[in-house]
């Protein structure tokens, strides 16, 4: 299950499909978007991440 909300996240919360558009590789997009994708689940999980509510840096 784990494995299915992490590709809902990466293809709806973060600009992994507009990265594949563009040319990018599947590994390359996925370390693009990896740090974002990490920020989500957390947030989703209830941690703390010591950013923004949303898993990004405020700003």
């Amino acid at each position: 299950m784990r494995l299915a909300v992490i590709a809902h996240i990466r293809h709806e919360e973060t600009e992994y499909d507009s990265l594949l558009a563009e040319g990018f590789t599947r590994a390359d997009a996925r370390s693009i978007v990896f740090e974002r994708v990490k920020g989500v689940l957390a947030v989703w999980e209830g941690k703390r991440i010591g950013k923004g509510d949303d898993g990004v840096s405020p700003g």
